[in-house]
């Protein structure tokens, strides 16, 4: 394996945060608008008795009445118009597909995906008012809970925490599981791996074996803490006292958190010291230290059907990660255009970039057990290619003619902004270095200045050899910033804060369940919505309905008939109308639930470290900070409604 990093999905960046929250606030405000409509039902089956309610109102109560008022009046108008489309009152000829600004980002659960052509602005009026009813809704149920907030007292909390981590040590389960660690680190002896994957290979191992065991035990802990002390009737002694429920609730998460902290810490050296032991060289030169990349866009050429089309070649595979060129055209070519450059690469002699790259044969004779030959074209802004490609031609031609010395050649890509590299050997799943020469950068605060819209540097890889496919993404080819060789043992650290996100997540879920549940349904419960964040990628494929093969529904009817998954069905037959109409159901209703479930690869850092790549703290794409305020974001809701839970817990009555 090649030290590249294979990221299907978009990264976390800073310039997507604004759409992050607006996403956030419309995907938590649906679930407040369900809550509270199921605490106005129960309120009004089941009201308190006449001598519990006040005279008048509080503040509290009169901020969340009007809330509440402010959401019907919100929803209102949605509700009026789902009745009028359902009464026929639209003319169904102008029916079309609604492409607003407001209504693309995501699917309304109370509003049709279809609206009359001359309905445009009712639509975009309708998502307005849902995105508001959503904001206040969720201003609703916050107004209870930081009233609630800000009864807090940290020494409380703090004197909780510490009851619940001693408490936490007198358990067995943390050290059995523990114990289990020692058997599982040495499972790498029984993994055949190349010498270039030794790292790796200790890295996922131990990795695994560290979070899952951590999981499964602060799952444990966190699921029967408050049911054990319910059931024994222990909690009676601390709820009786002037102590707040919500601070239980903190208590259990701080207390188990730290130990769980101070366990993986200690884990984490031992691991650190058990991987860096005995590192063969060609495993130190491929990923034992943490690279800093510049990475570009890309963008595909190829020739398909006589035509030059924007997009590459298909050989095939079920995997789409990578797009594939044919060799020896010279239109087909994949460029990596970098759009903003450090200025630290102006004062280089050379600039390293490396790659790993894809190799189809499409034939093996003398390319049986060797590499294909590519060529690299690097282009910087002041490159007359860069604005005119039918440019490129003459200069490669001009560039070989005058690179007959290094002082030459250095003179033209100074001079033209141009440089190239024929025949270079591209091995399948390894990884490649080649240098640039400095003078490419020269100008580059010049570029800075000017702020021009040409791209700094473009860099083209065309494959020479005929009758091979050469495979790329976007992440194939990048520019090293740092090459990072002795930042392995920080990087190491800053991967384990990825299985430090997921002790938070998942102690949370289960003290939050477990504040209403007993201690097994509350592990149950927390472990689905974990093991669902394992298979995201999958359950969203569900939930989009891009299954290959149907919803679930009609996969059984396939299994049941005996039908292929590429075999259209008989639409007409009872039963595949039903299964049809079934998975739209079902995936609504996966939809809804999908939020519901953490993006456990948003914390997964094992790649970055077994690949070699620094994982950045504060300002590059995917950092630790960003990843954090996704967890926070992930787990306020939840705490949230552990506050209620915990307050409607029937318990002895504090003082």
């Amino acid at each position: 394996m090649f030290a590249v990093m294979e990221i299907e999905g978009d990264p976390l960046s800073w310039y997507k945060l604004p759409g992050a929250v607006h996403e956030w606030l419309e995907a938590v405000g649906g679930f407040a608008v369900l809550g509270l409509i199921i605490w106005m039902i129960f309120w009004l089956v089941n009201p308190p008795p006449a001598s519990q309610r006040k005279v008048g109102l509080s503040t509290t109560a009169w901020l969340l009445w009007s809330t509440v008022l402010a959401v019907g009046i919100g929803l209102l108008p949605i509700l009026l118009s789902v009745v009028w489309d359902g009464l026929g009152f639209s003319d169904p000829s102008e029916i079309r597909p609604a492409k607003t600004s407001w209504t693309r980002h995501l699917n309304l659960p109370f509003v049709s995906t279809v609206t009359p052509a001359s309905a445009a602005p009712r639509k975009d009026f309708l998502y307005f008012m849902y995105y508001m009813a959503s904001c206040l809704a969720i201003a609703a149920v916050l107004v209870p809970f930081l009233v609630g907030v800000s009864r807090l007292r940290f020494r409380r909390i703090w004197s909780l925490a510490r009851l619940s981590f001693k408490d936490a040590i007198r358990h067995r389960v943390l050290w059995g599981f523990s114990a289990l660690l020692l058997v599982f680190l040495f499972a790498s002896w029984y993994l055949p791996h190349k010498p270039e994957d030794q790292v790796r290979g200790y890295v996922g191992v131990v990795s695994f074996v560290i979070t899952w065991l951590l999981v499964i035990t602060a799952s444990l802990l966190a699921s029967f803490s408050i049911p054990t002390d319910m059931k024994n009737q222990t909690i009676h002694t601390v709820v009786t006292k002037p102590v707040e429920r919500f601070e239980i609730v903190l208590g259990r998460f701080l207390g188990f958190t730290a130990l769980m902290t101070l366990v993986l810490v200690v884990m984490t050296v031992l691991s650190l010291v058990y991987v860096a032991r005995g590192v063969v060289p060609e495993a130190q030169e491929e990923s034992f230290k943490a690279r800093i990349p510049v990475y570009g866009d890309l963008k595909v050429q190829s020739i398909k059907e006589g035509r030059v089309a924007e997009h590459g070649k298909s050989v095939g595979r079920e995997n789409t990660y990578r797009e594939y060129i044919s060799g020896g055209v010279a239109d087909e070519k994949a460029s990596w255009i970098f759009r903003d450059l450090p200025s630290n690469f102006a004062g280089r002699p050379t600039l390293p970039c490396e790659f790993g790259f894809d190799i189809f044969r499409t034939s093996k004779g003398k390319f049986e057990n060797k590499g294909v030959q590519c060529k690299f074209t690097f282009m910087s802004w002041k490159c007359p290619a860069a604005v005119d490609p039918r440019e490129e031609a003459k200069l490669s031609q001009e560039f070989h003619q005058a690179a007959g010395a290094e002082q030459a050649t250095k003179d033209f890509a100074r001079d033209k902004g141009f440089y190239e590299i024929r025949g270079v050997e591209v091995v399948d799943y390894h990884t490649i270095a080649i240098h640039m020469p400095g003078e490419l950068f020269q100008d580059l605060g010049e570029w800075k200045k000017q702020k021009s819209d040409t791209p700094p540097l473009t860099v083209v890889v065309r494959l020479e050899d005929l009758s091979q496919l050469l495979g790329v993404a976007k992440y194939d080819f990048y520019l090293l910033e740092d090459p990072g060789k002795n930042n392995f043992w920080q990087n190491f650290f800053k991967g384990a804060v990825g299985t430090w996100f997921n002790l938070c997540l998942i102690i949370l879920l289960a003290v939050t369940f477990s504040t209403y549940l007993s201690g097994i349904i509350s592990w149950v419960v927390t472990m689905v919505l974990y093991i669902g964040g394992v298979f995201l990628a999958f359950v969203r494929d569900v939930a989009s309905g891009s299954t290959t093969g149907g919803g679930p529904m009609e996969a059984f009817v396939r299994i049941s008939q005996g039908t292929n998954i590429v075999s259209p069905l008989d639409d007409t037959a009872a039963s595949v109308k039903l299964a049809l109409e079934a998975d739209k159901v079902m995936i609504f209703v996966l939809r809804r639930i999908l939020n519901l479930i953490p993006d456990l690869a948003r914390f997964d850092m094992t790649d970055y470290v077994a690949q070699g790549f620094d994982i950045s703290i504060f300002f590059r794409d995917n950092s630790l900070v960003l990843r954090t305020a996704l967890l926070i974001a992930y787990l306020l809701p939840w705490a949230v409604l552990a506050f209620y839970l915990m307050r409607s817990r029937e318990v002895a009555s504090s003082s």
